[in-house]
């Protein structure tokens, strides 16, 4: 997206300060509104020739320029790109090695970017986003249907959503008369002059049975111990009144033999 400039000036960000031996760098410029951009990067090289280092500058995979430079006396060699463009930028010196850092232009990031809420069948819930430093043009609401994102239009239900936007850098979406159809998620999109940023809420819709259902299955389990105890018992009398009269019976037979064998 083109920058159009407020006037003939160009902000300047913080230089990157690199050397040979540097990892690549990365660092992101928040851009609120239309403005020329600077971007610098200063490699310092240890070495005492005066060598000269190709510099490149990059817009995302496309090359902007390309150029050879002298180290100063200092052992310094600068390099600026002056740029209206949101994108990512970045510059490469290149000389027996590689050092490269890279600029990323965005627009202001939503506050938690994602989180969660949880909630109950029957209940209302709030869900909130918020801009900290800067204020968006305006507020989008989406909710997730399937595999597309839907807007929320609280005007034609306004017995299920209400938005509120009284602070211009938060804004709250209600919710009301939970079902579980209400399981999904949620974007904020906060729209600026030059982009907008998306926020996610993932809402988590429970029944009241839910929070009980751990505490039922123990029950359950209980229940099940005592009921097998209480037939292993029944079983147990069961078998020892089986016992005792086979044994009483034997008994009765042993006493008639003794008396007719008795003279």
């Amino acid at each position: 997206m083109l920058f159009q400039p407020v006037e003939n000036v160009y902000l300047q960000s913080e230089p990157f300060w690199l050397w040979f031996s540097s990892a690549p760098v990365e660092e992101n410029v928040i851009l609120y509104s239309p403005a020329n951009i600077a971007l610098s990067c200063n490699l310092t090289s240890p070495s005492t020739d005066s060598a000269t280092v190709n510099v490149t500058w990059k817009k995302d995979n496309e090359t902007l320029r390309s150029s050879s430079v002298t180290f100063n006396e200092t052992k310094h060699v600068w390099s600026t790109q002056y740029i209206n463009q949101m994108g990512n930028y970045t510059c490469v010196f290149k000389r027996d090695q590689e050092v490269k850092a890279t600029f990323h232009l965005q627009v202001p990031q939503i506050e938690g970017k994602e989180h969660h809420v949880v909630s109950y069948v029957g209940d209302s819930v709030v869900l909130v986003c918020k801009s900290i430093k800067y204020i968006p043009i305006s507020w989008i609401w989406y909710m997730s249907n399937g595999s597309d994102q839907v807007a929320v239009n609280d005007s034609l239900m306004p017995d299920k959503y209400t938005v509120d936007e009284k602070y211009a850098n938060i804004t709250k979406l209600k919710i009301l008369k939970i079902s579980e159809e209400d399981d999904r998620s949620y974007w904020c999109q906060a729209v600026f002059k030059l982009g907008e940023s998306k926020g996610k809420v993932s809402l988590k819709v429970l029944t009241y049975m839910t929070p009980l259902k751990p505490f039922l299955a123990i029950a359950a389990e209980v229940i099940i111990l005592v009921a097998i105890i209480f037939l292993y018992e029944m079983y147990s009398k069961k078998k020892q009144m089986h016992a005792g009269t086979l044994q009483g019976e034997g008994s009765n037979v042993l006493k008639q033999n003794a008396l007719i064998m008795a003279p």
